[in-house]
């Protein structure tokens, strides 16, 4: 018996002995884990190894299901403020423009973070046409000499702002000139303004515009000047709209000081985005570029910039009528319309354009289950100056929910489905990277792509704005509302409508997601935030701006990240398509009723009945499948049916020859109005027609409209079909 006591004493001792030593090895690898990568800036020294990018092997983690919830709750907790600062620190460290050398220091940056994650990293190259300014300037010849400064005084108390590699301001895209000629006050340069103008008596044609930055895009302000048949247009910020106005100025404040100059493209983008010599295909080295003339999306007549500075002498000393009370600003005397002559103005514009190179950055982790099926991220990381709001705010969101989206793939889950992390250059100019990247792919990604998630400027304020395709409304509305159950809702009540329910933005143009929802038909959300300030594509975007008047703790940086990663976890690890068809009818309806309130002698009764229509088809689609699901009768086999209904339902919303008029643009739902060039135009073939005036343009575009939500309805309802068939054949659990 002492000899049976003693070798089960020994053997109790073995186990113990065992169970030390994994418990220690445990912990010797959450300390190697958690020690890994700590500083958030660090990257790989020279000659280190990387991971081997991760995907579908025998070493990836086992599919075994985490609860949903649990597994979001467990990868938000990783989401760090102290990274987030420290990825926006590096991202905006310098000027970073497309195509310059700040631009390759980040671009190296990102791809070793995004590798030593064990990510498969693409730099993607390509040659597009990017013209910087050689010499500008702006001067008043009469009533007396006057020459615009031009230029961005630097602040003792941000020493970002001293640096020597800052552009200057510019329009990028405006013609060259040389033209004298009399000045006038245009307000927003929208089409009413002009007209409001024209009843006044004022002289346009052949005159210089002076007018402010805001209401709609700057683009569009020159293409509306050109109609009207002026010569050029000068933009400026009134301190009424981002300055002095509205507060202290930066140091003191958030607000736009008196030498502060919004810079920004004027690249047509309601014709199409991208590289202006390529529209349609990817402008790789070496790609055939169209002549000067046939590029549609250049303008033809110049625009530069100024700061309220510069423009207060060409202002004050307009005469003509007064200006109405809405239009006038904030500078100390009476606005003028001007138009009688007494202002001359000569501007002289040269350029440096030439084909360019640029560069993408795309961090892949490829899905378990469902490689083929794509979730795309992306932020755009260029930026005018330092870009620390942006899109450096963006860019470090992006990054942050890399890391941790990594660590949760290695650690506890491979995605089901593949994830693509995009970094794009050269969207300042006009969304180019991530245009030619969507032509480059296009038919892949028509058939792959899940959806596109958009950041941005994610932290430029404390309202949280959402925008998206119909279909994916429903998950957002989901993820909205365990965020609002977090304690963080320092931007969340701004979701929420009078009713409680959530409000949903429409999405036109103006950021990167253009490419995906209005080119590819790919389902596409913007998540981004707004708010007051005036720092907006200057020389004060800065680390120093964003620390002590964006987001001093970095709160809401980590609000963006979860959200972005909440909706991340549900896209890419979700059984089945995540859409939600019924949506878009609404969506059809509520586009209907715009037109026709505008347009009382417009009837477009049959548009609303296929809106109608469609609403119900998808509303039982979602019953439908719930209660496949329920029963467990959704086989791998039928859920590779419907995702191939899926990807049909949304080509059939593409039109082969695109909208008439603006062929890049082809969902016959989703482009950018022409005038307000961000902003989303209802029933987008109709509401182009409408604006010329011309019946036969509106009939054609009614049945172009009809037809294709025809063939959409058409592929709803053999997907229902399907699904009845399959629940009738599938027994009660």
């Amino acid at each position: 018996m002492d000899g049976i006591r003693s070798m089960k004493n020994q053997g109790i001792l073995l186990l113990l002995a065992l169970l030390l030593i994994i418990s220690v090895g445990c912990e010797s690898d959450e300390e190697a884990s958690s020690a890994t990568s700590t500083d958030p800036t660090a990257t790989r020294t020279a000659g280190e190894a990387h991971p081997e990018a991760p995907s579908a092997t025998p070493s990836s983690p086992s599919p075994r299901r985490m609860p949903g919830r649990a597994l979001e709750t467990r990868s938000k907790g990783r989401i760090s403020p102290k990274r987030l600062s420290g990825f926006l620190r590096e991202v905006a460290a310098r000027p970073h423009p497309a195509s310059s050398e700040g631009s390759r220091d980040q671009a190296r940056f990102l791809a070793g973070q995004l590798e030593s994650w064990g990510y498969q990293v693409e730099r993607q190259h390509f040659e597009v046409l990017l013209p910087f300014p050689r010499r500008i300037r702006v001067e008043m010849l009469a009533p007396f000499a006057y020459s615009c400064g031009l230029r961005e005084r630097p602040v003792d108390e941000d020493a970002d702002t001293f640096s020597k590699n800052v552009l200057p301001p510019y329009n990028a895209f405006s013609p060259e000139t040389d033209i004298t000629a009399p000045l006038v006050y245009a307000y927003y340069g929208r089409r009413e303004d002009y007209e409001a103008m024209k009843q006044q008596g004022v002289a346009l044609h052949g005159a210089l515009a002076l007018v402010r930055y805001g209401r709609n895009f700057r683009g569009s302000k020159v293409k509306i000047a050109e109609e009207f048949g002026l010569a050029g247009v000068l933009l400026y910020s009134d301190p009424a709209d981002d300055g002095f106005a509205r507060g202290d100025v930066y140091p003191k404040g958030p607000y736009r000081p008196e030498t502060g100059v919004q810079r920004g493209s004027i690249l047509y983008l309601f014709e199409y985005p991208g590289d202006p010599g390529t529209p349609g295909r990817p402008s790789l080295p070496g790609a055939e570029q169209l002549p000067y003339g046939k590029m549609k999306s250049l303008p033809t007549i110049p625009c530069t910039c100024l700061s309220a500075e510069d423009a207060k002498p060409l202002l004050e000393n307009l005469k003509g009528p007064v200006a109405p009370r809405a239009w006038r600003g904030a500078l100390p005397f009476t606005y003028h319309l001007g138009g009688r002559g007494e202002v001359k103005a000569r501007v002289v514009i040269r350029n440096d354009e030439a084909l360019r190179p640029i560069e993408n950055i795309i961090a892949t982790w490829v899905g378990l289950e469902h490689p083929d099926e794509e979730i795309l991220l992306g932020n755009h990381r260029d930026a005018w100056v330092f870009g620390a709001n942006d899109a450096g705010s963006g860019t470090a969101v992006l990054l942050e929910v890399a890391r941790v989206f990594a660590t949760t793939a290695r650690e506890v889950r491979a995605p089901a489905r593949t994830v693509r992390f995009c970094f794009w250059d050269a969207e300042e100019f006009g969304m180019i990277g991530s245009t030619e990247y969507g032509e480059s792919r296009a038919a892949e990604l028509k058939s792959k792509a899940v959806a596109y998630i958009n950041l941005d400027a994610a932290v430029s304020g404390r309202q949280l704005r959402v925008a998206g395709s119909p279909s994916l409304q429903t998950i957002m509305k989901d993820v909205l509302a365990g965020c609002r159950n977090e304690k963080r809702e320092l931007m969340l009540s701004e979701v929420t409508d009078k009713d409680g329910g959530m409000t949903w933005g429409r999405l036109g143009s103006g950021s990167d997601f253009t490419v995906f929802l209005d080119h590819l038909g790919i389902p596409s959300v913007d998540l981004a935030s707004s708010g007051s300030h005036g720092v907006d594509h200057s020389l004060y975007d800065t680390y120093a701006f964003m620390k002590r008047f964006g987001d001093p703790g970095f709160q809401r940086h980590t609000v963006m990240a979860r959200l972005a990663l909440t909706t991340l976890l549900r896209l890419a690890y979700s059984d089945g398509t995540p859409l939600a068809f019924g949506r878009l009818g609404r969506f059809i309806i509520e586009d209907v009723r715009t037109l026709e309130a505008k347009h009382p002698n417009l009837d477009l009764g049959e548009i609303r009945e296929l809106g109608r229509d469609i609403e119900t088809v998808g509303e039982r689609i979602a019953v439908l499948r719930s209660e496949l699901e329920a029963k467990g009768a959704l086989s791998p086999a039928r859920w590779g049916i419907l995702k191939n209904l899926a990807v049909a339902a949304r080509k059939a919303l593409l039109l082969d020859k695109g909208l008439p008029g603006r062929p890049w643009y082809r969902h016959v739902l989703f482009a950018p109005s022409r005038d307000k060039g961000y902003g989303a135009a209802p029933l987008p073939a109709l509401d182009d027609a409408l604006s010329k005036g011309d019946r036969r343009a509106v009939e054609a575009g009614a049945a172009l409209t009809a037809e294709r939500l025809r063939a959409h309805r058409a592929v709803l309802r053999e997907m229902q079909a399907a699904l009845e068939r399959w629940n009738g054949d599938a027994p009660s659990r």
